[in-house]
Order: structure tokens, then sequence, then C-alpha cells
């Protein structure tokens, strides 16, 4: 025998049921194409604004490369030509350095600085 089930319902409550069921979707499908458009243009201009940057976008990248690339050359050069006034001074005799008004142990200490100290 196959038993009946019951429901706990009542169908005045089922049909409440339904009506607050029916009511929430009918305020959900208002609001569905307000948050479809929200998301089309958000998209829409997602995609403008990717087209706009690219060349925008395109000409700080070389010119902050060109500026990243022209300061390196600059410390290069510096750098090179405090070694080379480094290792002229260590090759001075006392006399000389005294004509600049340098002692040896000065000479010897600027000597002894790394290239990227001034």
């Amino acid at each position: 025998m196959a038993r009946s089930r019951s429901f706990p319902f009542s169908d005045q409550e089922k049909r409440r049921n339904s009506v607050k069921i029916q009511k929430q979707t009918n305020l959900l499908t208002q609001h569905a194409p307000a948050v479809g458009e929200a998301l089309d243009e958000s998209a829409e201009a997602s995609a403008v604004a990717s087209i706009d940057l690219h060349p925008i976008d395109r000409a700080p990248t070389v010119a902050s490369l060109l500026r990243i690339l022209h300061g390196l050359g600059t410390a290069y050069r510096l750098s090179r030509e405090r070694y080379r006034q480094r290792r002229q001074l260590m090759e001075m005799d006392d006399r000389e350095l005294k004509d600049i008004g340098i002692t040896r142990e000065q000479a010897e200490e600027e000597a002894r600085k790394p290239f990227w100290k001034g």
C-alpha cells in the first residue's frame, strides 16, 4: 500500500507562499534589466578604455624607458669619471698632492671610496 504523503502546509499557506514568491520574482525581474544594462555599460566602458589607453599608454612607457636609460648612462659616465680621477689622485706624488692641498692619507681615503659615492 502506498502511503499518502501529508504536507505540513495548508492550502492557504501554500497560496500565501506562492504569492510571496511571485512578488519576489517580479521584483527581481524588474531590476534585472537595470543590472544587465549597468553590466553592459561597464563592459563597454572597459572595452573602450582598453582601446583608448593602448596608444596613450605606449607613449609614457617609451618616455619612461628613455628617462631610465638616460639616467643609467649618466650614472655610468659619472662613475667612470670618478674612477679615473681617483686613479690619477693615487698616481700623484706628495709634492703634487701638497700643491692641491691634500695629504697622502686623504688621497688614499678618497681612492678607497666606492664608485657610487661622491
